[in-house]
């Protein structure tokens, strides 16, 4: 009986984003090096990164959908548009969410901006998870 019930407790599915610490980041497809800014503001955030795919807790995949410019008055401004998803190693999506970001100064039109904002959201979407018991 007790070998049955942490059977069930290490099944999977049972992953939770809140206790998601170890992540491999899968290529991305943006020419803005992203990649490699979202690697250090995970890493700031506490998070461990790791090489390889089977070593880590969840994968987390971006596409940046490009750019598209908005009219907005005397000025127009480019808004980035990146889709990310966080997925355990049993493939199950643990955090999605498409992040815009209105570039309204150069230092917005940056990749370790876009990275802090992807972060930011995946952080805020853990202390939900954890105050809900996800």
């Amino acid at each position: 009986m007790i070998l049955l019930l942490a059977f069930l407790l290490a099944a999977p599915g049972s992953q939770k984003l809140s206790q998601v610490h170890t992540i491999y980041v899968a290529p991305f497809n943006d020419k803005e090096r992203t990649e490699d800014a979202l690697r250090k503001a995970l890493e700031a955030a506490g998070f461990t990164l790791v090489d390889d795919a089977s070593k880590a807790e969840a994968t987390l995949s971006g596409k940046h959908d490009g750019e598209i410019t908005v009219d907005g008055g005397p000025e127009d401004y480019s808004k980035a548009i990146f889709r990310m998803h966080l997925v355990s190693v049993t493939g199950e999506v643990l955090w999605q969410e498409t992040v815009r970001i209105i570039e309204s100064s150069a230092e917005h039109s940056s990749a370790p901006y876009y990275a802090k904002r992807i972060v930011d959201g995946l952080i805020k979407a853990r202390k939900r998870a954890a105050s809900k018991g996800k």
